[in-house]
């Protein structure tokens, strides 16, 4: 049985060409996969996608009353919040004027009189 060439050669180019793009179909549906419901709508911001709608009309006793209400003040801001120990410590250590000392007990005094004024601004721990 004799075989031609251009039939010898197909096999194995159509063989290249499969392994060649079994990889990247592979790829391609794994990043599929992982994209779940994310959709190009989802990914643009809401103002840019959509059209700002008309703001509701309001009924006349609820216009009426409107300049009658007091504004509501803000909130007055929380108060801070105490470090802890290890918090003073780490802002002390990390100080960068005490990193400049290059003897260590000089430093550690440096840290604790960190300490000391910090527990004391913040009124004790």
């Amino acid at each position: 049985m004799t075989v031609s060439r251009a039939t010898a050669n197909a096999i194995p180019s159509a063989w290249r060409t499969l392994a060649a793009r079994l990889p990247v179909c592979v790829l391609l549906s794994t990043l599929a996969a992982c994209a779940g419901g994310i959709s190009v709508p989802n990914l643009t911001p809401p103002a840019a996608s959509a059209e700002p709608t008309p703001a509701p009309a309001a009924p006349a006793s609820a216009v009426a009353a409107a300049p009658a209400a007091q504004p509501a003040k803000p909130a007055p801001p929380p108060p801070p919040q105490k470090l802890t120990a290890t918090e003073i410590n780490e802002a002390c250590w990390m100080d960068s004027a005490i990193n400049k000392v290059p003897d260590l007990d000089k430093r550690l005094k440096l840290v604790d009189k960190c300490v000391d004024q910090k527990t004391k601004a913040q009124g004790g721990l």
